[in-house]
């Protein structure tokens, strides 16, 4: 090791220190998970669990009328259909969650699949993250009010996000009632 070699060395770690502080660390990590979530496939869901999502749970026509099964309540036992499935990235005025349900699996052929939810729905959501993947009842969620609760496991369950332990069809089988 020559002086000179030092003396560079020891400058190099002090540029690269203090460019440290120059680096938004946090943005480039939402931008690259932004990227990951946007060319990811959707999950590929098994039988049982497509027969407890909104893909076979959903809305449906039955005798000349829309039927919607039953909405989920404080009762329902829920969980994230993959960990990976979704980011949450805080905005300014609400959280931006970006997801995998929707994704095309053609390259980027679609947009980036996001939702806008209010900051109150924060605790709700690391909740599901951190319980992830037991079922958990939608009434544990650490949310100031039900309708909060409900309302939140509605929107994740719409946009394919959340499974049910049980099918939501009034016409499902026994084996899943």
């Amino acid at each position: 090791s020559s002086p000179q070699r030092v003396e560079f060395l020891r400058r190099v770690e002090k540029l690269l220190f203090k460019l440290k502080s120059y680096l938004t660390v946090d943005t480039a990590v939402d931008q690259m998970a932004s990227e990951y979530l946007h060319t990811a496939l959707p999950p590929c869901l098994s039988p049982e669990e497509r027969h407890c999502s909104v893909a076979e749970s959903g809305p449906r026509w039955k005798e000349g009328d829309v039927s919607t099964g039953r909405p989920i309540d404080l009762n329902s036992e829920v969980r994230l259909v993959r960990h990976g499935a979704l980011r949450i990235a805080p905005g300014e005025e609400s959280l931006t969650l970006l997801y995998t349900t929707n994704n095309s699996r053609v390259y980027k052929e679609k947009d980036v699949q996001s939702i806008e939810v209010d900051f109150e729905f924060a605790d709700g959501l690391e909740f599901l993250l951190q319980h992830y993947p037991q079922y958990t009842r939608v009434k544990s969620l650490p949310l100031d009010d039900n309708a909060a609760k409900c309302d939140l496991a509605s929107v994740l369950y719409d946009h394919g996000l959340l499974l049910t332990k049980h099918s939501l069809n009034d016409d499902a089988s026994p084996d899943y009632v």
